[in-house]
């Protein structure tokens, strides 16, 4: 089994589930990209026991695992979504989607355009924050070395040998690299898009921003959410992953455009 594999069903087990179910009186989505902070976003939100547990639940690779741990070769949408809320909403009543735009396109996306069902989603959803980065080329950089190394998010106190073995057989590919920021771009632009045609107003978090100051921006977003900004907000629950490589690929990629 693959680590991507095995990640999914994880996040797909009964470890992340509430004892109780509960049904959601408020539901809220986060719009991201890949490599932009929404992780740890996320992680924040979950480790409350207060916002939901805010997962890719409409990634296709989330869904095939929830249908083998299940016993099910195909379900519903609707109810398959039904599920994750009883299972994933916190006694509070608040359950909470983390939603690429790729993702988001793949389930509901028809030629030219989006099916209703999809729009629908998020307009229903009673608040929407949208995660953004701005140093885009150090995001296209974070995405390559996910996708070369497999390796998505690293909690704390798990060990990792990315210096030791994977980061030897990354290559510098400057037109791999041009390639995702492009796709980073594009995601980003067509959330900008869908808030503004749809006449949607998130709340805009930024992954700067949230780095550099995690308990203000933290509490900012939580109350966002209708919860009391005093609560204690525990250590950021995931690793940075960045390392000397991320510097060494910017630069060199940087020095290969001619800025």
């Amino acid at each position: 089994m693959s680590d991507g594999q095995s990640l999914f069903d994880k996040l797909v087990s009964s470890a992340l589930d509430f004892e109780r179910a509960t049904h959601p009186n408020f539901r809220y989505v986060i719009l991201s990209s890949p490599r932009c902070g929404s992780s740890l976003l996320a992680g924040m939100l979950t480790s409350t026991q207060q916002a939901g547990c805010p997962k890719e639940y409409l990634n296709r690779d989330y869904i095939r695992a929830y249908l083998k741990q299940s016993g099910l070769s195909d379900t519903p949408l609707p109810a398959y979504m039904q599920e994750m809320e009883r299972r994933r909403t916190s006694p509070n009543g608040l359950f909470g989607v983390k939603l690429h735009w790729e993702h988001f396109v793949d389930i509901y996306g028809v030629k030219g355009g989006l099916k209703r069902e999809g729009i629908d989603f998020i307009q229903s959803m009673d608040r929407v924050i949208r995660i953004c980065r701005k140093d885009k080329i150090s995001q296209a950089i974070s995405y390559y070395i996910a996708i070369q190394t497999n390796r998505w998010v690293e909690l704390p106190g798990q060990a990792s040998n990315r210096e030791s073995s994977s980061n030897d057989r990354i290559g510098f590919d400057p037109m791999r690299i041009t390639s995702l920021l492009n796709a980073l771009v594009v995601q980003e632009v067509s959330w900008q898009r869908f808030c503004r045609q749809h006449s949607i107003d998130p709340v805009d978090v930024c992954y700067e921003t949230l780095v550099a100051d995690y308990d203000a921006e933290s509490r900012r977003v939580l109350g966002c959410l209708g919860l009391d900004k005093s609560m204690t907000i525990p250590q950021p629950p995931i690793k940075k992953q960045a390392t000397e490589l991320n510097a060494e690929l910017r630069s060199r990629y940087l020095d290969y455009v001619g800025v």
